[in-house]
């Protein structure tokens, strides 16, 4: 059976948890294939790096005010997102990480930003 096990630390997605502190914004996502998506929620992490052929590319995890999380994707030719509804922390962790395809750069990102800690944990 294998497990998936977040840290220990309290679930934390990389912004204080004092509604009035957190900058919340409308949000509309286009995409051109997938649906528009439309939200009030707070950027919690983003990456911006170089790909091939010299194109930018950034990463962006949002949190809305339901606390759902919205994982992007954006280059110069497309933009991809994705909802993860709310539930279990670590299921929610793993559909960001897996919409990300678990890439390094978003890996780092989420290590770094958010504190994230996932482990497998194999019996």
């Amino acid at each position: 059976m294998m497990m998936l096990i977040a840290s220990n630390e309290a679930p934390h997605r990389g912004k204080p948890r004092n509604a009035t502190t957190v900058e919340m914004q409308q949000k509309s996502i286009r995409q051109r294939r997938g649906p528009t998506i439309k939200f009030t929620g707070a950027l919690i992490a983003k990456a911006e790096f170089e790909i091939r052929g010299g194109r930018e590319m950034r990463l962006e995890i949002w949190e809305t005010k339901g606390r759902a999380l919205i994982p992007i994707s954006i280059t110069d030719e497309e933009t991809r997102a994705a909802i993860v509804d709310p539930g279990d922390e670590t299921e929610m962790r793993c559909a960001v990480m897996d919409f990300f395809d678990w890439d390094s750069r978003a890996r780092e990102m989420v290590k770094d930003q958010l504190k994230w800690r996932l482990h497998i944990h194999v019996q």
